[in-house]
């Protein structure tokens, strides 16, 4: 008997210690805060979802604010051609064709509200979570 896992398993566990290692507090600190219960279904919901997953997901259940996160979505580590295909199906949910009002002034609101905590917390555009979403470049 082998002691094989599906591909699914595999990538759940990979999630699951690679969260808990760059999570580690050590001496030094730690690398990321990273916290798992911000996916689609909470913490209900798979730590590794296929892209038909996803596209499920966001067109059956997804929330204003999980749209304006994805505005800013780019493919920036891993499978570039997966993060695009991911960018592609997700579209229709992040840039509806028939939105209502209230959507809009939800997503206006939050933006807002955003905006606000940064202020108040002296934080710049480099922040990936709350900032613009810009890049900067050094003058040196």
């Amino acid at each position: 008997m082998t002691n094989r896992i599906s591909n699914h398993q595999y990538f759940i566990k990979l999630a699951e210690k690679l969260s808990a290692a760059i999570g580690q507090n050590t001496a030094d600190g730690f690398v990321f805060r990273v916290d798992l219960r911000l996916r689609p279904e909470g913490q209900r919901g798979p730590l590794a979802q296929s892209l038909g997953g996803y596209e499920i997901y966001y067109e059956s259940w997804g929330q204003a604010w999980e749209r304006s996160a994805l505005i800013k979505a780019r493919p920036v580590a891993g499978d570039e051609a997966v993060g695009r295909e991911f960018l592609a199906r997700i579209t229709p949910f992040v840039y509806r064709k028939y939105i209502d009002f209230g959507a809009i002034v939800e997503i206006r609101e939050m933006k807002q509200k955003i905006n606000r905590d940064v202020e108040q917390k002296g934080k710049t555009h480099r922040d990936v979570k709350l900032g613009t979403g810009e890049s900067v470049r050094s003058n040196s």
